[in-house]
């Protein structure tokens, strides 16, 4: 069985996967964006996948109906080493860009440029259930037998699994929405994203739905059992 040290390491006290270099972390006020960027933010295993089929169905009927440029979905903003900015850099498109970095990580121009965030929470209870079942099936992360096991470091913030890490989360983003992000920020719960998430997604990205059935179409296909896996 590989180590846990061989696949987590730490940096300013948050524990992260060894896919994650150190020299990115260190370079994150460095990097680019865009004004036009949409940065898609949870913690793991919060909800973002679900989150990045719903924003590439609405980016798609939009760009359907006014003729405008396609969107790029690219790998979490941390994911790599720093040959990751010029991959990111070269994108010709609007990107999409998903991250589990919390709000004092994220790169300074995202702030500065008021890019777009949609930021997702999710009840830590069920989180941590997602992230046992993740653990157990990737080979890059240390290996849990047991439920008991993974809570006792999901609460105490060993691996890459982290209570105070996540609390910090959404504690961080809720002191900041009301004092920097001047309409830029959106922030859903996982459960309410059933019902009233296409028409908060739509204002704060400045989308049109203008067709009621097209609406509808896309409720359903946002529902989680029609996503791909």
């Amino acid at each position: 069985m590989t180590e846990q040290t061989e696949l987590i390491h730490t940096f300013n006290g948050i524990p992260f996967s060894t896919r994650v270099s150190k020299e990115l972390l260190q370079s994150l006020d460095t990097y680019e964006a865009r004004e036009d960027d949409v940065l898609l933010v949870s913690y793991p295993k919060s909800g973002t996948h679900w989150l990045t089929e719903i924003m590439k169905n609405l980016y798609h009927s939009h760009n359907e109906d006014n003729g405008v440029s396609k969107v790029t979905l690219t790998s979490p903003l941390e994911f790599g080493d720093l040959s990751k900015f010029d991959e990111l850099r070269n994108l010709p498109n609007k990107r999409l860009i998903p991250t589990h970095l919390n709000y004092e990580m994220i790169p300074v121009q995202f702030k500065t440029k008021k890019c777009k965030m949609i930021y997702v929470i999710r009840n830590p209870k069920d989180t941590a259930v997602s992230l046992y079942h993740y653990y157990k099936q990737n080979p890059n992360l240390p290996k849990i037998e047991k439920w008991s096991s993974f809570l006792e470091m999901f609460l105490k913030g060993e691996g890459e699994v982290h209570l105070l890490y996540y609390c910090s989360n959404i504690l961080y983003c809720e002191t900041h929405i009301n004092v920097v992000i001047h309409n830029s920020v959106l922030y859903l719960d996982y459960i309410i994203m059933y019902c009233i998430f296409l028409l908060q997604l739509c204002v704060v990205l400045g989308l049109i739905m203008s067709l009621a059935g097209k609406r509808i179409k896309l409720m359903k296909m946002s529902l989680f059992c029609t996503m791909s896996p």
